[in-house]
């Protein structure tokens, strides 16, 4: 059967397509990745925050905070780690 285009057009038309929507799958992740990237100054705010509740007296910190901290150390996540 004969058809109307030439079959290697028709699969350079397939090519540009498949790698067209990689193109824009990889450009929508790309996007999404940099709009929730921290900025540095978010990163040092926080790394400031855990380095004052760690030199504190345990006590003294809201009940929520002291359990939270409590369950992190146990699934092993660490207050001064990499945030």
């Amino acid at each position: 059967m004969d058809s109307l285009r030439p079959r290697e057009r028709i699969l350079a038309i397939f090519l540009f397509a498949i790698f067209a929507v990689s193109f824009v799958c990889a450009g929508i992740c790309f996007g999404a990745w940099r709009t929730d990237y921290d900025t540095a100054e978010v990163r040092r705010a926080g790394k400031e925050f855990f380095h004052k509740a760690n030199k504190s007296e345990p006590g003294t910190l809201d009940p929520s905070l002291q359990t939270e901290y409590a369950k992190s150390w146990l699934e092993g996540r660490y207050m001064g780690d990499d945030i």
